[in-house]
């Protein structure tokens, strides 16, 4: 379904593939008249009749899109689209990032072929260059073996922390009972979400009886007791980063699942999906000495047995030896290779 723009209140109705229908309110801006016309625009870029198919993309377009409002309020501007002109866009863009050019000027653009509303001068400036550029830097340096070290040290500090801040609450949480019965505490609080999950604010307050405005003037406290209770994503990063450090895998190798909550067992657990692919993270050393060419190792998959070699395989190698020319050559490793441990020493 095309996304639909609703005028009062200003809003963007959009069904994204594999979604359900959803209402995103653009807010109560400054100058209505000029953010009718970029949600029009915007509502233009959406899928179907658009590129924009993720709901992560479509709300930072609509940030940029109340940005560019603000901005140009405070700079006077009261029109519409159609109002706009060089110097004021040129001045905007100017101090503006690459991605907040390159998403406005897609708005306009797609505003402009629908409605064939701006000012030639400025349609001209809006389907030309850009004003910026992407930054796209040099490779960074390898750590040196003391930043490693430095490194690992303030991981494993952050995870011991972590440790103890949740087994405290898992402690305090044993301490409580229902809220509902005996109150508001933080141990009753701890209680409530080991039983219910990571769950919000409204969720707790159905359960208390209250409102969710009662709820929320009450400062419950929550997201304290549910942090120490259930990892959040900055949480996972020493973790992942530690993990990597040891093993010599970086984070872009390791494909987890969700984190799920299973109010039966009272813990939360990761449910790891098969990893397609492994990658090696090579020693600043060897990258040092490689003159800034290092060789990437091969990457395996468990269910492409075309990796495997032709000859020196492992006995739990079940696949039929390669008879082509390139089995002459240097063999390729095994799957099952790629399982054993490394003779390395882990850095």
């Amino acid at each position: 379904m095309p996304a639909e723009v609703i005028r009062e209140p200003l809003a963007l109705k959009l069904s994204l593939p594999g979604q359900a229908t959803e209402l995103i309110a653009i807010g109560d801006l400054p100058n209505l008249l000029l953010a009718t016309d970029l949600t029009e625009g915007l509502a233009a870029l959406i899928h179907p009749n658009g590129p924009l198919a993720k709901r992560t993309t479509v709300m930072s377009f609509t940030y940029t899109l109340r940005r560019m409002v603000r901005e140009l309020r405070a700079d006077g501007f009261v029109g519409s689209a159609g109002e706009l002109t060089r110097p004021l866009l040129a001045s905007f863009w100017l101090r503006s990032q690459y991605l907040v050019e390159y998403r406005t000027r897609a708005v306009l653009r797609a505003f402009d072929e629908r409605h064939q509303a701006l000012a030639e001068p400025v349609r001209q400036m809006v389907f030309g260059t850009n004003y910026t550029r992407p930054v796209v830097g040099s490779p960074l340096p390898p750590y040196q073996p003391a930043e490693w070290n430095r490194l690992i040290d303030l991981c494993k500090a952050e995870v011991r922390r972590l440790g103890d801040r949740h087994r405290a609450m898992l402690a305090l949480a044993e301490e409580g009972t229902d809220p509902a019965v005996g109150g508001w505490d933080k141990a009753n609080a701890a209680w409530l979400l080991l039983r219910l999950g990571p769950v919000s604010r409204a969720v707790v307050a159905k359960h208390l009886g209250l409102t969710r405005e009662e709820a929320r003037q009450g400062s419950l406290g929550l997201e304290e007791i549910r942090n120490a209770l259930f990892p959040t994503h900055a949480d996972a990063v020493p973790y992942l980063l530690l993990l990597g450090a040891w093993t010599g895998i970086v984070p872009d190798g390791l494909t987890t699942g969700p984190l799920k909550h299973s109010a039966s067992s009272k813990t939360a657990s990761c449910q790891p999906v098969p990893a397609r692919t492994l990658s090696w993270l090579p020693s600043a050393r060897s990258r040092t000495n490689s003159k800034g060419t290092s060789p990437a190792r091969p990457r395996w998959s468990p269910t492409d047995r075309s990796n495997c070699c032709s000859r020196r395989r492992p006995q739990s190698c079940t696949c039929p030896p390669r008879t082509t020319a390139g089995s002459r050559t240097r063999p390729k490793p095994c799957v099952s290779s790629w399982l054993a441990p490394s003779r390395r020493r882990l850095r």
